[in-house]
């Protein structure tokens, strides 16, 4: 039962430093959450010095992405139909949806008379 009880407390441990918060006492006498921390202290600092590294994009970026973007076929070039056949189920599928209740409340009207 203690090995299940010190597993629980390395999970919180774990949770704990990974939220930013202190390891608490289990922290000072078990080696594999020091570890765990010493790792995480490690990520920490190496994340703060990504912050000041800076690339430049190259100069012909932008426009050899518009070339590109503008030789792509717009959507409704590519599929005229595509919006008429979407309206045109939406419109059935409601349709059907409002005959249905429509007949729904009919019958309850006609039940309670």
């Amino acid at each position: 039962m203690n090995r299940i009880a010190n597993a629980v407390q390395c999970r919180l441990t774990g949770a704990r430093l990974a939220a930013g918060m202190s390891g608490g006492d289990h922290l000072a006498a078990c080696l594999a959450c020091q570890a765990e921390e010493a790792k995480y202290r490690s990520l920490s600092r190496q994340l703060a010095a990504l912050r000041t590294v800076g690339a430049d994009a190259p100069a012909d970026l932008a426009p050899a992405v518009m070339t590109r973007v503008r030789k792509i076929p717009q959507e409704r070039d590519a599929r005229p139909g595509l919006n008429r056949a979407l309206v045109a189920g939406v419109s059935s599928v409601t349709a059907a949806a409002v005959a249905g209740a429509v007949m729904v409340l009919a019958r309850r009207r006609t039940r309670v008379a």
